[in-house]
């Protein structure tokens, strides 16, 4: 029987972790996806070291995950996220139990268990949240280490054991190194810390110190990686102090600059509380609620998961030296995943506190209370679960592996391509380009010359390139790059490739954009027709509809239009062409660019050929 009972009460926990995890495995992608995907999958399976700051746990951890037993690296690594944030729901379980007892003592215990797990539903199938737990990025490994350490911090606050407290230390300086937004929260602990009087003495405090640095020298993994040479070694981390420094503190970012305005902070704000709004709709009118009513039961806690979540917003807003941009925009809402987290707390005790309070005057029972409690719970996660499917059902989706490795594929050989983007699909192309060389082993023969600067192949000329991509001006960028190549000997027996049509200051000097459907080759032939012909490359209608749901998805989806529509004029299919035309202005984010006017005039001359 008591067997029986142990089982029973673990029931809401077990459910709450298969069905969120294999609905993350199921709609997780099995090829590479947008954004810095590619960059950490081939991190992981490379033992890399990805952009600032270098995200040491997070490299370690997909690393042995490259090792499973499963068909496919980009599903091995995906799974870490599925993982992360499943057991993320099993630590807010376990506080949420907490939490529960402590604002509805009444309700019985088996209850508060399964009112927890069928309320973290809303959370587990929230649009960013699961998200971000399909796919190869840091942020739900690192809210899992955030929601950690805010259970043992929550242990320590029961026991007073100071035994949680150093693990909480030591789990805190690990967690930097999954993401260094964690140091956002260290001012709400800390502040909890020097307010007991327990743990103001010395002996205390340094220990709490050494056991913090103890897991924050996970970073000394980079300059001991990066003097292996690994694939990918930005920064270069183990050429000295400096370079490590720069690194880990994202300096290349310029986090703390105070170069936007109040206006572009308020309008960031805003956007962050949109943002939270957009996850749970009129549900977050139930998180006030909550979190006034923990602010009633239990003030610590209150304080505690309030102060996280305004950290979080307003740690990512203040600090971030960044105009205001849709774009920017868009990638700070996945920062926002602590967030998001904090406010499905206060969100499930606000709707736990509606039947308690709608049925006080019929005196109804604790039970009758809490069945109706965990019906209100399932009913909005069965909502999202339902509106959010079919936005994060990758999959299916293959179009950024596809697409990266045809524009290889279709390079003669040693080829140069330089790449040059002007919207949100940089990160996509770059990232997926390397990951095919790197991890695929795929056209490795080709230069590829980028912003980032990660091809091995493009090392010797980072310096030269840093100044060229420096150049605010897309068009002076570009033709810096095209002086760099067509001046360069090493270069001149080689194809040159290039990402955007070649500006006409080129054309007048005999140099002509043909287009592959991926990239434009360089050429001085006056004989277009002796090129080899290229087939257009077909997008499927599930890739489409993904992309177009995406705001980098839709700089990639229009760039692809524009590449194709391009070929289709050189194939002098001027009618198609004019469609894909038209779809690339209707999906670009910025249809005033320089690739639209580049392509009218690169029609104009085909025209004008006929």
């Amino acid at each position: 029987m008591t067997n029986l009972k142990a089982i029973s009460a673990r029931l809401p926990l077990i459910f709450l972790f298969i069905i969120s995890f294999t609905i993350y495995v199921f709609t997780s992608p099995r090829t590479i996806f947008l954004g810095d995907n590619a960059e950490f999958i081939t991190a992981g399976a490379t033992l890399g070291i990805p952009h600032p700051p270098g995200f040491p746990v997070y490299v370690m951890f997909a690393k042995l995950f490259s090792f499973l037993p499963i068909d496919g690296v980009v599903l091995r690594i995906n799974l870490l996220s599925a993982l992360s944030a499943s057991l993320t729901l099993v630590f807010l379980y376990m506080i949420m139990t907490r939490l529960i007892r402590s604002c509805f003592p009444e309700i019985p215990d088996l209850f508060s268990r399964w009112i927890a797990g069928a309320g973290l539903f809303i959370l587990a199938f929230s649009k960013i949240f699961w998200e971000q737990a399909i796919t190869a990025e840091a942020y739900s490994l690192n809210v899992l280490f955030l929601s950690v350490v805010l259970f043992l911090f929550i242990k320590f606050l029961e026991s007073n054991r100071k035994k949680w407290i150093y693990l909480f230390a030591f789990i805190f300086g690990l967690g930097l190194g999954v993401h260094t937004m964690m140091v956002l929260f260290l001012p709400v602990f800390f502040l909890t810390i020097i307010i007991r009087s327990d743990l103001r003495k010395l002996k205390v405090l340094t220990l709490i110190f050494v056991f913090l640095i103890l897991g924050f020298s996970v970073f000394l993994y980079l300059p001991l990686r990066s003097a292996m040479d690994p694939v990918l070694d930005w920064g270069n981390t183990g050429a000295g102090l400096e370079n490590f420094v720069n690194h880990i503190t994202r300096s290349s970012y310029d986090d703390f600059g105070v170069g936007p305005s109040i206006s572009d902070k308020g309008l960031y704000l805003v956007s962050a509380f949109q943002n939270i709004f957009d996850q749970f709709s009129v549900l977050l009118l139930f998180g006030f609620f909550g979190a006034g009513l923990l602010l009633k039961r239990n003030q610590n806690l209150f304080f505690l998961l309030f102060g996280i979540l305004l950290l979080n917003i307003l740690g990512i807003v203040l600090l971030r030296d960044v105009k205001f941009s849709f774009s920017g925009e868009f990638f700070y809402s996945t920062y926002y995943t602590p967030a998001y987290a904090m406010t499905a707390i206060f969100t499930i005790l606000g709707i736990a506190e509606l039947p308690r309070y709608i049925l006080k005057p019929v005196k109804a029972g604790s039970r009758t209370v809490a069945w109706l409690i965990i019906v209100l719970m399932v009913l909005p996660s069965g909502l999202f679960l339902f509106s959010n499917f079919q936005k994060n059902n990758l999959l299916d989706f293959k179009f950024v592996e596809n697409y990266s490795a045809q524009m290889l594929e279709r390079l003669d050989p040693n080829a140069v391509m330089i790449l040059s983007t002007e919207g949100q699909e940089t990160d996509s192309m770059i990232f997926s380009l390397l990951y095919q060389q790197s991890v695929k082993k795929l056209r490795q023969d080709v230069t590829i010359i980028s912003p980032a600067n990660v091809f091995p192949s493009a090392y010797d000329y980072k310096d030269r390139l840093l100044k060229i991509y420096g150049e605010e001006n897309i068009s002076d960028q570009r033709n810096g790059l095209l002086d760099f190549v067509l001046t360069d000997s090493e270069f001149e027996n080689d194809s040159i490739y290039t990402s955007f049509i070649i500006p006409d200051s080129y054309e007048n000097k005999g140099e002509k954009s043909v287009s592959n459907g991926f990239l434009y080759k360089v050429t001085s032939s006056s004989n277009l027709s002796d090129l080899p012909a290229s087939a257009p490359f077909a997008i499927s209608e599930n890739d489409e509809k993904i992309l177009l749901d995406s705001y980098p998805g839709r700089d990639f989806l229009a760039y692809y239009y524009l590449a194709q529509a391009a070929l289709l004029v050189r194939n002098k299919n001027f009618e198609e062409s004019q469609q894909f035309y038209i779809k690339a202005i209707n999906t670009d984010n910025d249809v005033g660019g320089v690739d639209i006017v580049s392509f009218q005039r690169l029609r104009g001359e085909y025209l004008n050929r006929l």
